[in-house]
């Protein structure tokens, strides 16, 4: 199925669906239709979510303006020049 990628309030990134996750070398990490990815950074599973974020009172809350789009970021490998 199309992946869902789904950020979640005060919480982890939520990954759904038919999707590959790799490391920077590569290396493929093995999963099954769905992930939740640490946001806060207190995670002891990292890059999984382990709910360290609701002892560690992470907030953040993300929306979109009405009429906002997301600007894409160039996924090439090299930073892009300003």
């Amino acid at each position: 199925s199309k992946p869902t990628i789904k950020i979640q309030d005060d919480g982890s990134i939520e990954i759904k669906g038919d999707f590959i996750l790799l490391d920077d070398d590569g290396n493929t990490y093995k999963h099954r239709d769905r992930i939740k990815l640490c946001r806060c950074g207190q995670s002891r599973t990292k890059p999984y979510c382990d709910n360290s974020h609701v002892d560690s009172d992470f907030q953040s809350k993300f929306r979109l303006s009405e009429g906002q789009q997301v600007r894409a970021y160039c996924f090439t490998g090299e930073r892009r020049r300003k």
